[in-house]
């Protein structure tokens, strides 16, 4: 079997739609392709947010905000800035924006929203933004380059991050941790956050 890397980045969830927005604004999709109701202030109840993202696995094009689906699902592409893995990602056939950033994709997103049902313990205060790979070659990519690294510690940093994870299968990579970026191996990446805070070095804490 190949490689199936993740990323794993928790966010509270009042920032989820901050989130969804950020991601939207790296993405070439076509814009529109999925769009979101949520509340809007003033006489008009509500707004639509348009997503350029391609909404799978059952997932509507038209979303609501309060929706109780336990999760949404996403095949995305974003722009990332050029580094030497992505190079490498894209060298028989680079796809570059206007800006001179290689478009990655397809991306798989699920949007976890009830974290009840991702780990034992899961608080509902939390979604999970959970990036999966096409397979091997891609896996690959995310796990060299830094250029991804950075996109997903900046969605942490603008969006009220509280962990970010990297998931090598086998083991795993705690990098973010309310406010900071770490360096600790983890057994796995499926666990609940009290599980993962038990691998937090004491200053980190602070």
């Amino acid at each position: 079997m190949g490689l199936d890397y993740r990323y794993l980045l928790f966010v509270e969830r009042d920032a989820e739609m901050d989130a969804l927005g950020r991601l939207a604004g790296i993405s070439p999709g076509r814009p529109g392709e999925t769009s979101v109701e949520v509340p809007a202030p003033g006489d008009i109840p509500y707004r639509a947010e348009a997503l350029p993202f391609r909404a799978t696995a059952g997932t509507p094009s038209h979303l609501w905000w309060d929706d109780p689906t336990p999760e949404w699902n996403f095949a995305i592409v974003l722009a990332f800035e050029p580094d030497d893995a992505i190079r490498w990602y894209q060298r028989d056939d680079p796809r570059l924006d206007a800006h001179g950033r290689h478009e990655i994709g397809y991306i798989y997103l699920t949007l976890h929203r009830h974290m009840g049902d991702w780990a034992a313990g899961g608080s509902d205060d939390l979604v999970l933004f959970e990036f999966g790979t096409t397979g091997s070659k891609m896996s690959a990519m995310f796990s060299e380059s830094e250029s991804v690294r950075r996109v997903m510690v900046g969605l942490l940093e603008g969006c009220r991050g509280v962990c970010g994870i990297f998931d090598w299968e086998d083991h795993a990579t705690l990098f973010w941790w309310r406010g900071r970026e770490l360096d600790v191996e983890l057994p796995e990446a499926d666990l609940d956050l009290a599980e993962v805070a038990r691998f937090v070095p004491p200053e980190a804490s602070l």
